[in-house]
């Protein structure tokens, strides 16, 4: 946790856009592909 926090700080310093997605504990099958564009476009991606 402590080198996620890091890397975002990173991240905020570079000034370009970061985005948060679920994990996939089941592997990247369809209905996953969905549910992470469906949480890209909620978060503003593409619009």
């Amino acid at each position: 946790m402590e080198l996620e926090r890091a890397q975002r700080t990173v991240l905020d310093g570079v000034g370009v856009p970061a985005y948060e997605l679920p994990y996939l504990g089941d592997g990247a099958d369809i209905a996953g592909l969905y549910r992470l564009a469906k949480e890209l476009r909620r978060q503003g991606v593409g619009a």
